[in-house]
């Protein structure tokens, strides 16, 4: 992951081409502010979920972990919609209704990643007990003390130059 300053001047540098180039490039760090912050666990409106090649069905492609696999959903008379309403979905979209995307004052799309943002807060109110590991590299980090204090230490961080941003920038005008 780019270093959390780097991650500001990607943001001005993407503010630039929009603002000054008129070019519409979105990313899913950069853009929270475009699409109102986080749009994966299936978002209503405008949300969406990430379904892999084995028919895992994720919130996201950024979020390495499902509970529901579309093949055993079809197997068990059920379809994806089903998926939706899996813990682990609501879970996020829970998140994402109470860091903003219902309120008057959003908290930061500046930080619009559940997982990447917040990865306490996703691991401990997110991602549910029986959620699987998509791939080798999502199962080490699962449970793995050094990453997670690395990404929280990374939040926190990106907190020091995102918060500013967003209160001066954002807030104030709307």
């Amino acid at each position: 992951m780019v270093k959390p300053e780097n991650r500001v001047k990607l943001y001005r540098k993407w503010e630039f081409v929009l603002l000054e180039k008129k070019y519409l490039i979105a990313d899913f760090w950069n853009s929270g502010v475009l699409s109102d912050g986080c749009i994966a666990y299936g978002r209503l409106p405008g949300g969406y979920i990430y379904v892999d090649w084995n028919g895992n069905i994720m919130p996201c492609v950024f979020v390495p972990y499902y509970v529901d696999n579309v093949y055993d959903l079809y197997k068990n008379d059920k379809t994806i919609a089903d998926a939706l309403f899996s813990d682990f979905m609501k879970n996020g979209r829970k998140w994402q209704k109470d860091y903003g995307f219902t309120k008057k004052k959003p908290d930061n799309w500046l930080m619009p990643c559940s997982i990447r943002d917040h990865y306490e807060n996703f691991k401990k109110s997110i991602l549910p007990s029986n959620a699987k590991p998509e791939n080798k590299e999502a199962a080490e980090i699962m449970n793995d003390k050094e990453y997670y204090e690395a990404l929280k230490k990374y939040d926190e961080e990106l907190k020091t130059f995102t918060y500013k941003i967003w209160d001066d920038e954002y807030i104030k005008f709307n």
